[in-house]
């Protein structure tokens, strides 16, 4: 299997990351010896291989995850990689690439190593961009996850707060935990987000 999470935000791509690597612990893995992070920052193309291609220990397959392969200006590695790609097999293997990676930055279709391995990760099945979120869908996303932390936000608290962080997502995470802390039980007020967060300031 291979996935490609990519796009500007990082904050919830590495959450979809993050519970990806713990689904495969929780289902395949339990002790984690069959799961590899590999920065493509310091990788060389044959330490890659060797992932990619070693057999799982104790387990039915081995999960790989590659960051910044895209964001990376290893031409050369790109190149080596790409071709690793087409030839290899996953019926062991789970490999996500993770990117900072945004498509706007390049030509999605051309011949460049990033550009052809872009257009070979993104056709893949559980291929996903994650783009800023509009305020409609950061205040969604706002409310989804003070629900999934156990709190309650009302709805124009949420819209609020969606205003002062705009498509920040880090931060959002942020004055969420901060809110909810001081909210205990309680729903989560215009009133509250007023007084807990900095408003958004808007240049002339």
């Amino acid at each position: 299997m291979l996935i490609f999470l990519y796009g500007q935000d990082t904050f919830r791509s590495r959450h979809k990351l993050h519970e990806l690597v713990e689904k495969f612990r929780r289902e395949v893995d339990p002790a984690g010896m069959n799961i590899q992070t590999l920065p493509a920052a310091k990788l060389e193309a044959g330490e890659f291989r060797a992932a990619a291609t070693a057999s799982p220990f104790m387990a039915k397959k081995r999960l790989v995850v590659v960051e910044n392969l895209l964001q990376t200006k290893r031409a050369k590695l790109q190149a080596a990689m790409l071709e690793t790609l087409r030839d290899l097999s996953h019926d062991e293997l789970v490999l996500i690439f993770w990117d900072e990676w945004q498509p706007e930055k390049i030509s999605k279709r051309g011949t460049t190593p990033a550009q052809q391995l872009f257009t070979l990760l993104a056709e893949q099945r559980y291929a996903q961009e994650f783009r800023p979120l509009t305020p409609m869908e950061m205040a969604s996303w706002v409310a989804e996850q003070v629900q999934l932390r156990g709190g309650k936000i009302v709805a124009q608290a949420a819209r609020l707060l969606a205003d002062c962080v705009g498509a920040d997502s880090w931060r959002a995470h942020s004055e969420m935990e901060k809110l909810l802390a001081f909210a205990g039980k309680l729903p989560i007020t215009p009133a509250m987000v007023t007084e807990l967060v900095e408003p958004p300031t808007y240049s002339r």
